[in-house]
């Protein structure tokens, strides 16, 4: 494997049982198989990018059936195994995260042709979101900018093995049931009852959404507010997620009728603006 990030371990002690060895690793990224959660999260822990994307894209061939339930853009992939067009958010996610390695190191030339070899031109075919959109607009902004010294590393890295991990809880639910998934999930249906697959409890009125991956303040009716969320506002919503929401609570909010010549845009109405995404306001 090609991964420049990868730190060997063959000189390691023994691992504890139930702990995923090297070896292991040698044997499972090639196989694909994501039934044990510890496969992953060795190399999301220790930042194999290379090999996260490697598993992630051998893991859709080999849970074909699971993988063609789940592809997120149906029209657009011609197989599941075409993870550019079917799951172009899991396509980008450890590249992106590769690329800010580099950065990070201060490799900012090699970091910007991967960039545009493997993430930029290839995803020019692509479906995407306004999320996957802002994802990539950020990411070339930070590789352009050229400073590793205003990178945090640790925070990039956490947050891209989190998004990671919501993927594959929406898109491949009936795997990676840590024990730490499964009581997430149990105390989101309490409040998302319909939700749960979409959503997490973070405790009081906060939430996030696993499609976007955003922090919600939901005060108040938090199940029917994230439903609108879902519906109307979230930025990664797929078609494959949409076959699966809750119906509407309400039919959709109207968007405002295009001003009149010489009219002020919205109605002249004060406090017009975009909505806030992060704030879900009670009735």
């Amino acid at each position: 494997m090609a991964d420049s990030d990868a730190s060997s371990s063959d000189s390691s002690p023994a691992a504890a049982p139930n702990v995923i060895t090297e070896d292991d690793v040698r044997v499972l990224v090639p196989l694909g198989a994501l039934n044990d959660p510890a496969t992953l999260e060795r190399m999301l822990t220790e930042n194999r990018w290379l090999d996260v994307a490697e598993y992630l894209q051998k893991a859709v061939e080999f849970h074909a059936e699971d993988a063609a339930a789940a592809v997120a853009y149906p029209e657009d992939a011609p197989s599941p195994a075409d993870m550019l067009r079917a799951h172009p958010e899991l396509y980008v996610l450890p590249r992106v995260q590769h690329a800010l390695e580099l950065l990070g190191q201060g490799k900012q030339a090699l970091a910007f042709q991967y960039y545009g070899d493997t993430v930029f031109a290839p995803t020019r075919v692509a479906r995407r979101t306004p999320h996957l959109d802002a994802l990539l607009a950020r990411l070339q902004d930070m590789i352009l900018d050229g400073r590793p010294d205003v990178l945090n590393l640790p925070d990039e890295r956490l947050m891209t093995s989190r998004h990671i991990r919501d993927y594959l809880r929406v898109y491949f639910p009936a795997f990676n049931r840590s024990p730490e998934v499964v009581a997430s999930i149990a105390a989101s249906k309490r409040d998302l009852y319909t939700t749960a697959a979409f959503g997490e409890a973070l405790g009081g009125d906060y939430f996030r959404c696993l499609v976007c991956h955003q922090q919600l303040t939901l005060p108040t009716a938090p199940d029917h507010r994230f439903v609108e969320h879902l519906h109307d506002d979230c930025p990664a919503v797929t078609p494959a997620v949409r076959r699966r929401l809750p119906r509407r609570n309400r039919p959709p909010r109207r968007q405002p009728a295009p001003a009149a010549a010489g009219e002020p845009h919205g109605g002249g109405a004060a406090g017009g603006g975009a909505p806030d995404h992060h704030q879900v306001a009670p009735d």
